[in-house]
């Protein structure tokens, strides 16, 4: 139900490899508008599924037009990074939120044919992440290599533990700078700025200078 236009939209290209996801065909005025869903098994039943979505935008179907910093200024979509061999070169904050999608397994923003936790990448660039929320990169067994350049503005306010830049990591993180902030809701554990848990893992020649709170 759109609530917004307060009209029903039928759901239409079900994606049955991924049931959390869903085509729905609107009309061109709902374009932009905060819309909330409801998934129903019938139109206008009463009989509703067990799940509403969030609040999401419609936006038509487009090509992503990157601004510099590496976010779609239509759908916020992130930019990938750019593979030089077996290397992703790292130069804005949006390919560094899409190399932690990529590690994580995270499609929201990103597009990437498969999960590679063991992905190797490089920073090009000094990178400003805007103060956006942080998804720490988990389970990571490749190789992060900031070649002298800072990651700034950086900042995680919805976790507790395993919490950092890197929440685990296993591989090799070096050389770079890291500023910005977290801040725990909750007592935790497994909390740094640059890496949060690290388990047989290389790490060198990195500079914290994140301040952790407890609110």
């Amino acid at each position: 139900y759109n609530s917004e236009a307060d009209k029903w939209e039928d759901a239409s290209g079900d994606k049955s490899f991924d049931p959390k996801t869903y085509v729905f065909v609107t009309t061109e005025e709902s374009f932009g508008l905060p819309i909330r869903c409801l998934v129903t098994k019938n139109k206008s039943t009463a009989e509703n599924y067990t799940a509403t979505s969030n609040v999401v935008t419609v936006v038509n179907k487009h090509t992503h037009n990157y601004s510099d910093n590496g976010f779609c200024t239509i759908c916020g979509q992130y930019q990938p990074a750019v593979l030089n061999g077996d290397v992703y070169e790292i130069s804005n904050a949006g390919m560094m939120f899409w190399f932690a999608s990529l590690v994580n397994n995270d499609s929201s923003y990103a597009d990437f044919k498969n999960q590679d936790v063991d992905a190797k990448a490089v920073l090009v660039k000094d990178i400003d992440l805007e103060g956006r929320e942080w998804k720490p990169i988990m389970n990571f067994s490749g190789s992060f290599n900031g070649q002298g350049y800072s990651i700034s503005k950086f900042k995680i306010t919805s976790t507790t533990s395993s919490s950092g830049l890197f929440g685990s990591a296993y591989g090799t993180v070096a050389n770079f700078t890291l500023n910005g902030e977290i801040e725990l809701s909750a007592d935790g554990d497994k909390v740094g700025g640059i890496v949060g848990y690290a388990d047989g893992a290389t790490i060198k020649n990195v500079a914290s200078y994140v301040n952790i709170s407890n609110t």
